[in-house]
């Protein structure tokens, strides 16, 4: 077999409504061994996972997965071991018979020992799998390896993804985890969290932590008693973790050490519960929050020295309050306690194009408390839009939510920024386009979407080649933005880098929306 059968690239298919994923890999798969799987000809091992036998190849398994490559190897050795201690055993076992005279048992357990060698012959061609939670997937991720062909859904993706990196099958976890990953959104992100972390998937724990970090001053009285402490240790230190005062911090993590020492399967040792109380940003509560703090036992009372030592600190040298989305590379060095937690956020999930779900919808509708206004012609908004020419129409109907054309003149590099005001940062992590004209030509095929914060320097969010999304009057696309940002922009830009469909440089546009994170500066 060919080692480029791995490194074919696999197809993905998925549908809006049963968000089903289909992984094709070559050919040779599904013509080659989908048979050896279905009538066991030539099956050298018996895998049993939950009662349930299935004749299988090891020279198949293990050209997919390294975890049974590795297992094959491991019971080849033991069997190794097996025959020189056989070997040992004889020569010892003929010293004891001449001493101990026992020639006549030896007969009879020739019969018992025909049965035990047929036993152990079937024992080294079998091999039992305990896979917890995950049962019904072990015949799914089989004929993917036989086959090459998979399906999952919301339902089994998790289970599946929890095999797959059990048995390190490198891109079924890369596709199944990207899979998932666009599923966690704000209002499912702890539903996703307690499954990922039942089927150990570290990706998408991650994705839910970071999401309910970023979210946390959003939520009202949440309780994570039953999350790990480990997962639990995780959400709270984490970098993105957000509060409107760290007295919530505080709390959060007393309700959580109290139910949790209420089981006593589940109770806390001092150390963890030290540990955890370290997360508290004492030096930013208030007095009296401090005096009703120190009457708690499980304050590290060095903490609170600490804490009152920094603010005795801080009101002596007078220091001025820095912007917390503009902290420098001297404060990053002071300890994580003595720092200002990241400004507050609020996330905008995608789901299709145009829904109700967007950053520039939510801005027109003042946080959904008003009907839709298109917000570039709001001065109060504080959003515009500029264009590097104008042909036709008005650039600020771009985010009106109607199908009026739009487009700039035939020169080279042209382009659209949106200027989301002073006192707000896009993290866009999606965005939709809608073609700016109504026929079927001039559409957008080669273009960068960027961001900045100052008009000068630019960051490439996606770059499109080639992109033949567009199609139709008034036609409309999404695309993801898979760049893992660290700071927000003020402004976001449409640069055409190449002609149109219809080798011009016109750039049409007639709507636009931007999903992801928003941040409001004071």
């Amino acid at each position: 077999m060919s080692t480029n059968t791995k490194k074919k690239q696999k197809k993905i298919q998925t549908t809006n409504t049963t968000k089903i994923n289909k992984i094709n890999k070559h050919p040779l798969f599904s013509e080659g061994f989908s048979s050896y799987l279905e009538n066991g000809e030539f099956s050298d091992i018996t895998i049993v996972v939950d009662k349930i036998k299935y004749k299988l190849h090891k020279i198949i398994l293990s050209y997919e997965s390294s975890f049974f490559r590795n297992l094959f190897h491991k019971e080849k050795n033991k069997e190794k071991n097996k025959e020189k201690n056989k070997e040992k055993n004889k020569e010892k076992n003929k010293e004891k018979n001449k001493e101990k005279n026992i020639e006549k048992n030896i007969e009879k357990n020739k019969e018992k020992n025909k049965e035990k060698n047929k036993e152990k012959n079937i024992e080294k061609k079998t091999i039992v799998l305990d896979l917890p939670h995950s049962e019904h997937a072990f015949p799914v991720i089989v004929r993917y390896i036989y086959c090459g062909e998979i399906e999952i859904n919301t339902e089994t993706a998790l289970p599946i993804l929890g095999l797959a990196t059990k048995f390190e099958l490198k891109h079924l976890i890369e596709t199944v985890s990207s899979f998932l990953l666009r599923l966690v959104k704000k209002d499912n992100v702890q539903e996703w969290l307690a499954q990922a972390i039942k089927f150990r998937a570290r990706k998408v724990i991650d994705k839910c932590i970071s999401i309910l970090a970023k979210q946390f001053w959003l939520l009202k009285n949440p309780d994570f008693s039953w999350l790990p402490f480990k997962y639990f240790y995780q959400l709270m230190d984490h970098d993105n973790l957000s509060v409107k005062e760290e007295i919530a911090v505080y709390n959060i993590i007393c309700n959580y050490i109290e139910k949790r020492n209420r089981n006593t399967n589940k109770k806390l040792n001092k150390q963890n519960i030290k540990k955890i109380m370290e997360l508290v940003r004492f030096s930013f509560l208030t007095l009296n929050q401090l005096k009703a703090v120190e009457k708690n036992p499980n304050v590290p009372r060095e903490m609170l020295i600490e804490s009152l030592m920094a603010r005795v600190e801080s009101h002596e040298k007078k220091r001025k309050k820095k912007k917390r989305e503009t902290l420098g590379n001297e404060q990053r060095e002071v300890p994580k306690r003595f720092r200002d937690r990241p400004i507050c956020g609020t996330s905008y999930d995608y789901e299709e194009d145009f829904d109700k779900n967007g950053i520039i919808y939510s801005i027109g509708t003042q946080n959904n408390k008003k009907p839709f206004k298109n917000p570039s012609k709001k001065t109060k908004t504080k959003f515009t839009i500029h264009a590097s020419s104008i042909e036709r129409g008005d650039p600020l109907d771009v985010t009106g939510r109607k199908e009026l054309e739009f487009w700039t003149k035939d020169v080279p590099a042209s382009w659209v920024l949106f200027d989301f005001g002073p006192n707000r940062l896009i993290l866009p992590n999606n965005y939709t386009i809608m073609h700016g004209g109504n026929y079927k030509a001039d559409l957008l095929r080669n273009w960068d979407l960027q961001g900045s914060n100052d008009t000068q320097n630019w960051t490439v969010l996606r770059q499109h080649r080639n992109d033949t999304s567009l199609n139709g009057n008034f036609g409309t696309a999404s695309w993801s933005i898979d760049l893992q940002l660290e700071k927000g922009f003020r402004y976001l830009r449409l640069l055409q880098s190449g002609y149109n469909s219809s080798h011009h440089n016109f750039l049409l546009l007639s709507g636009i929306e931007f999903y992801g994170e928003i941040y409001e500066l004071d």
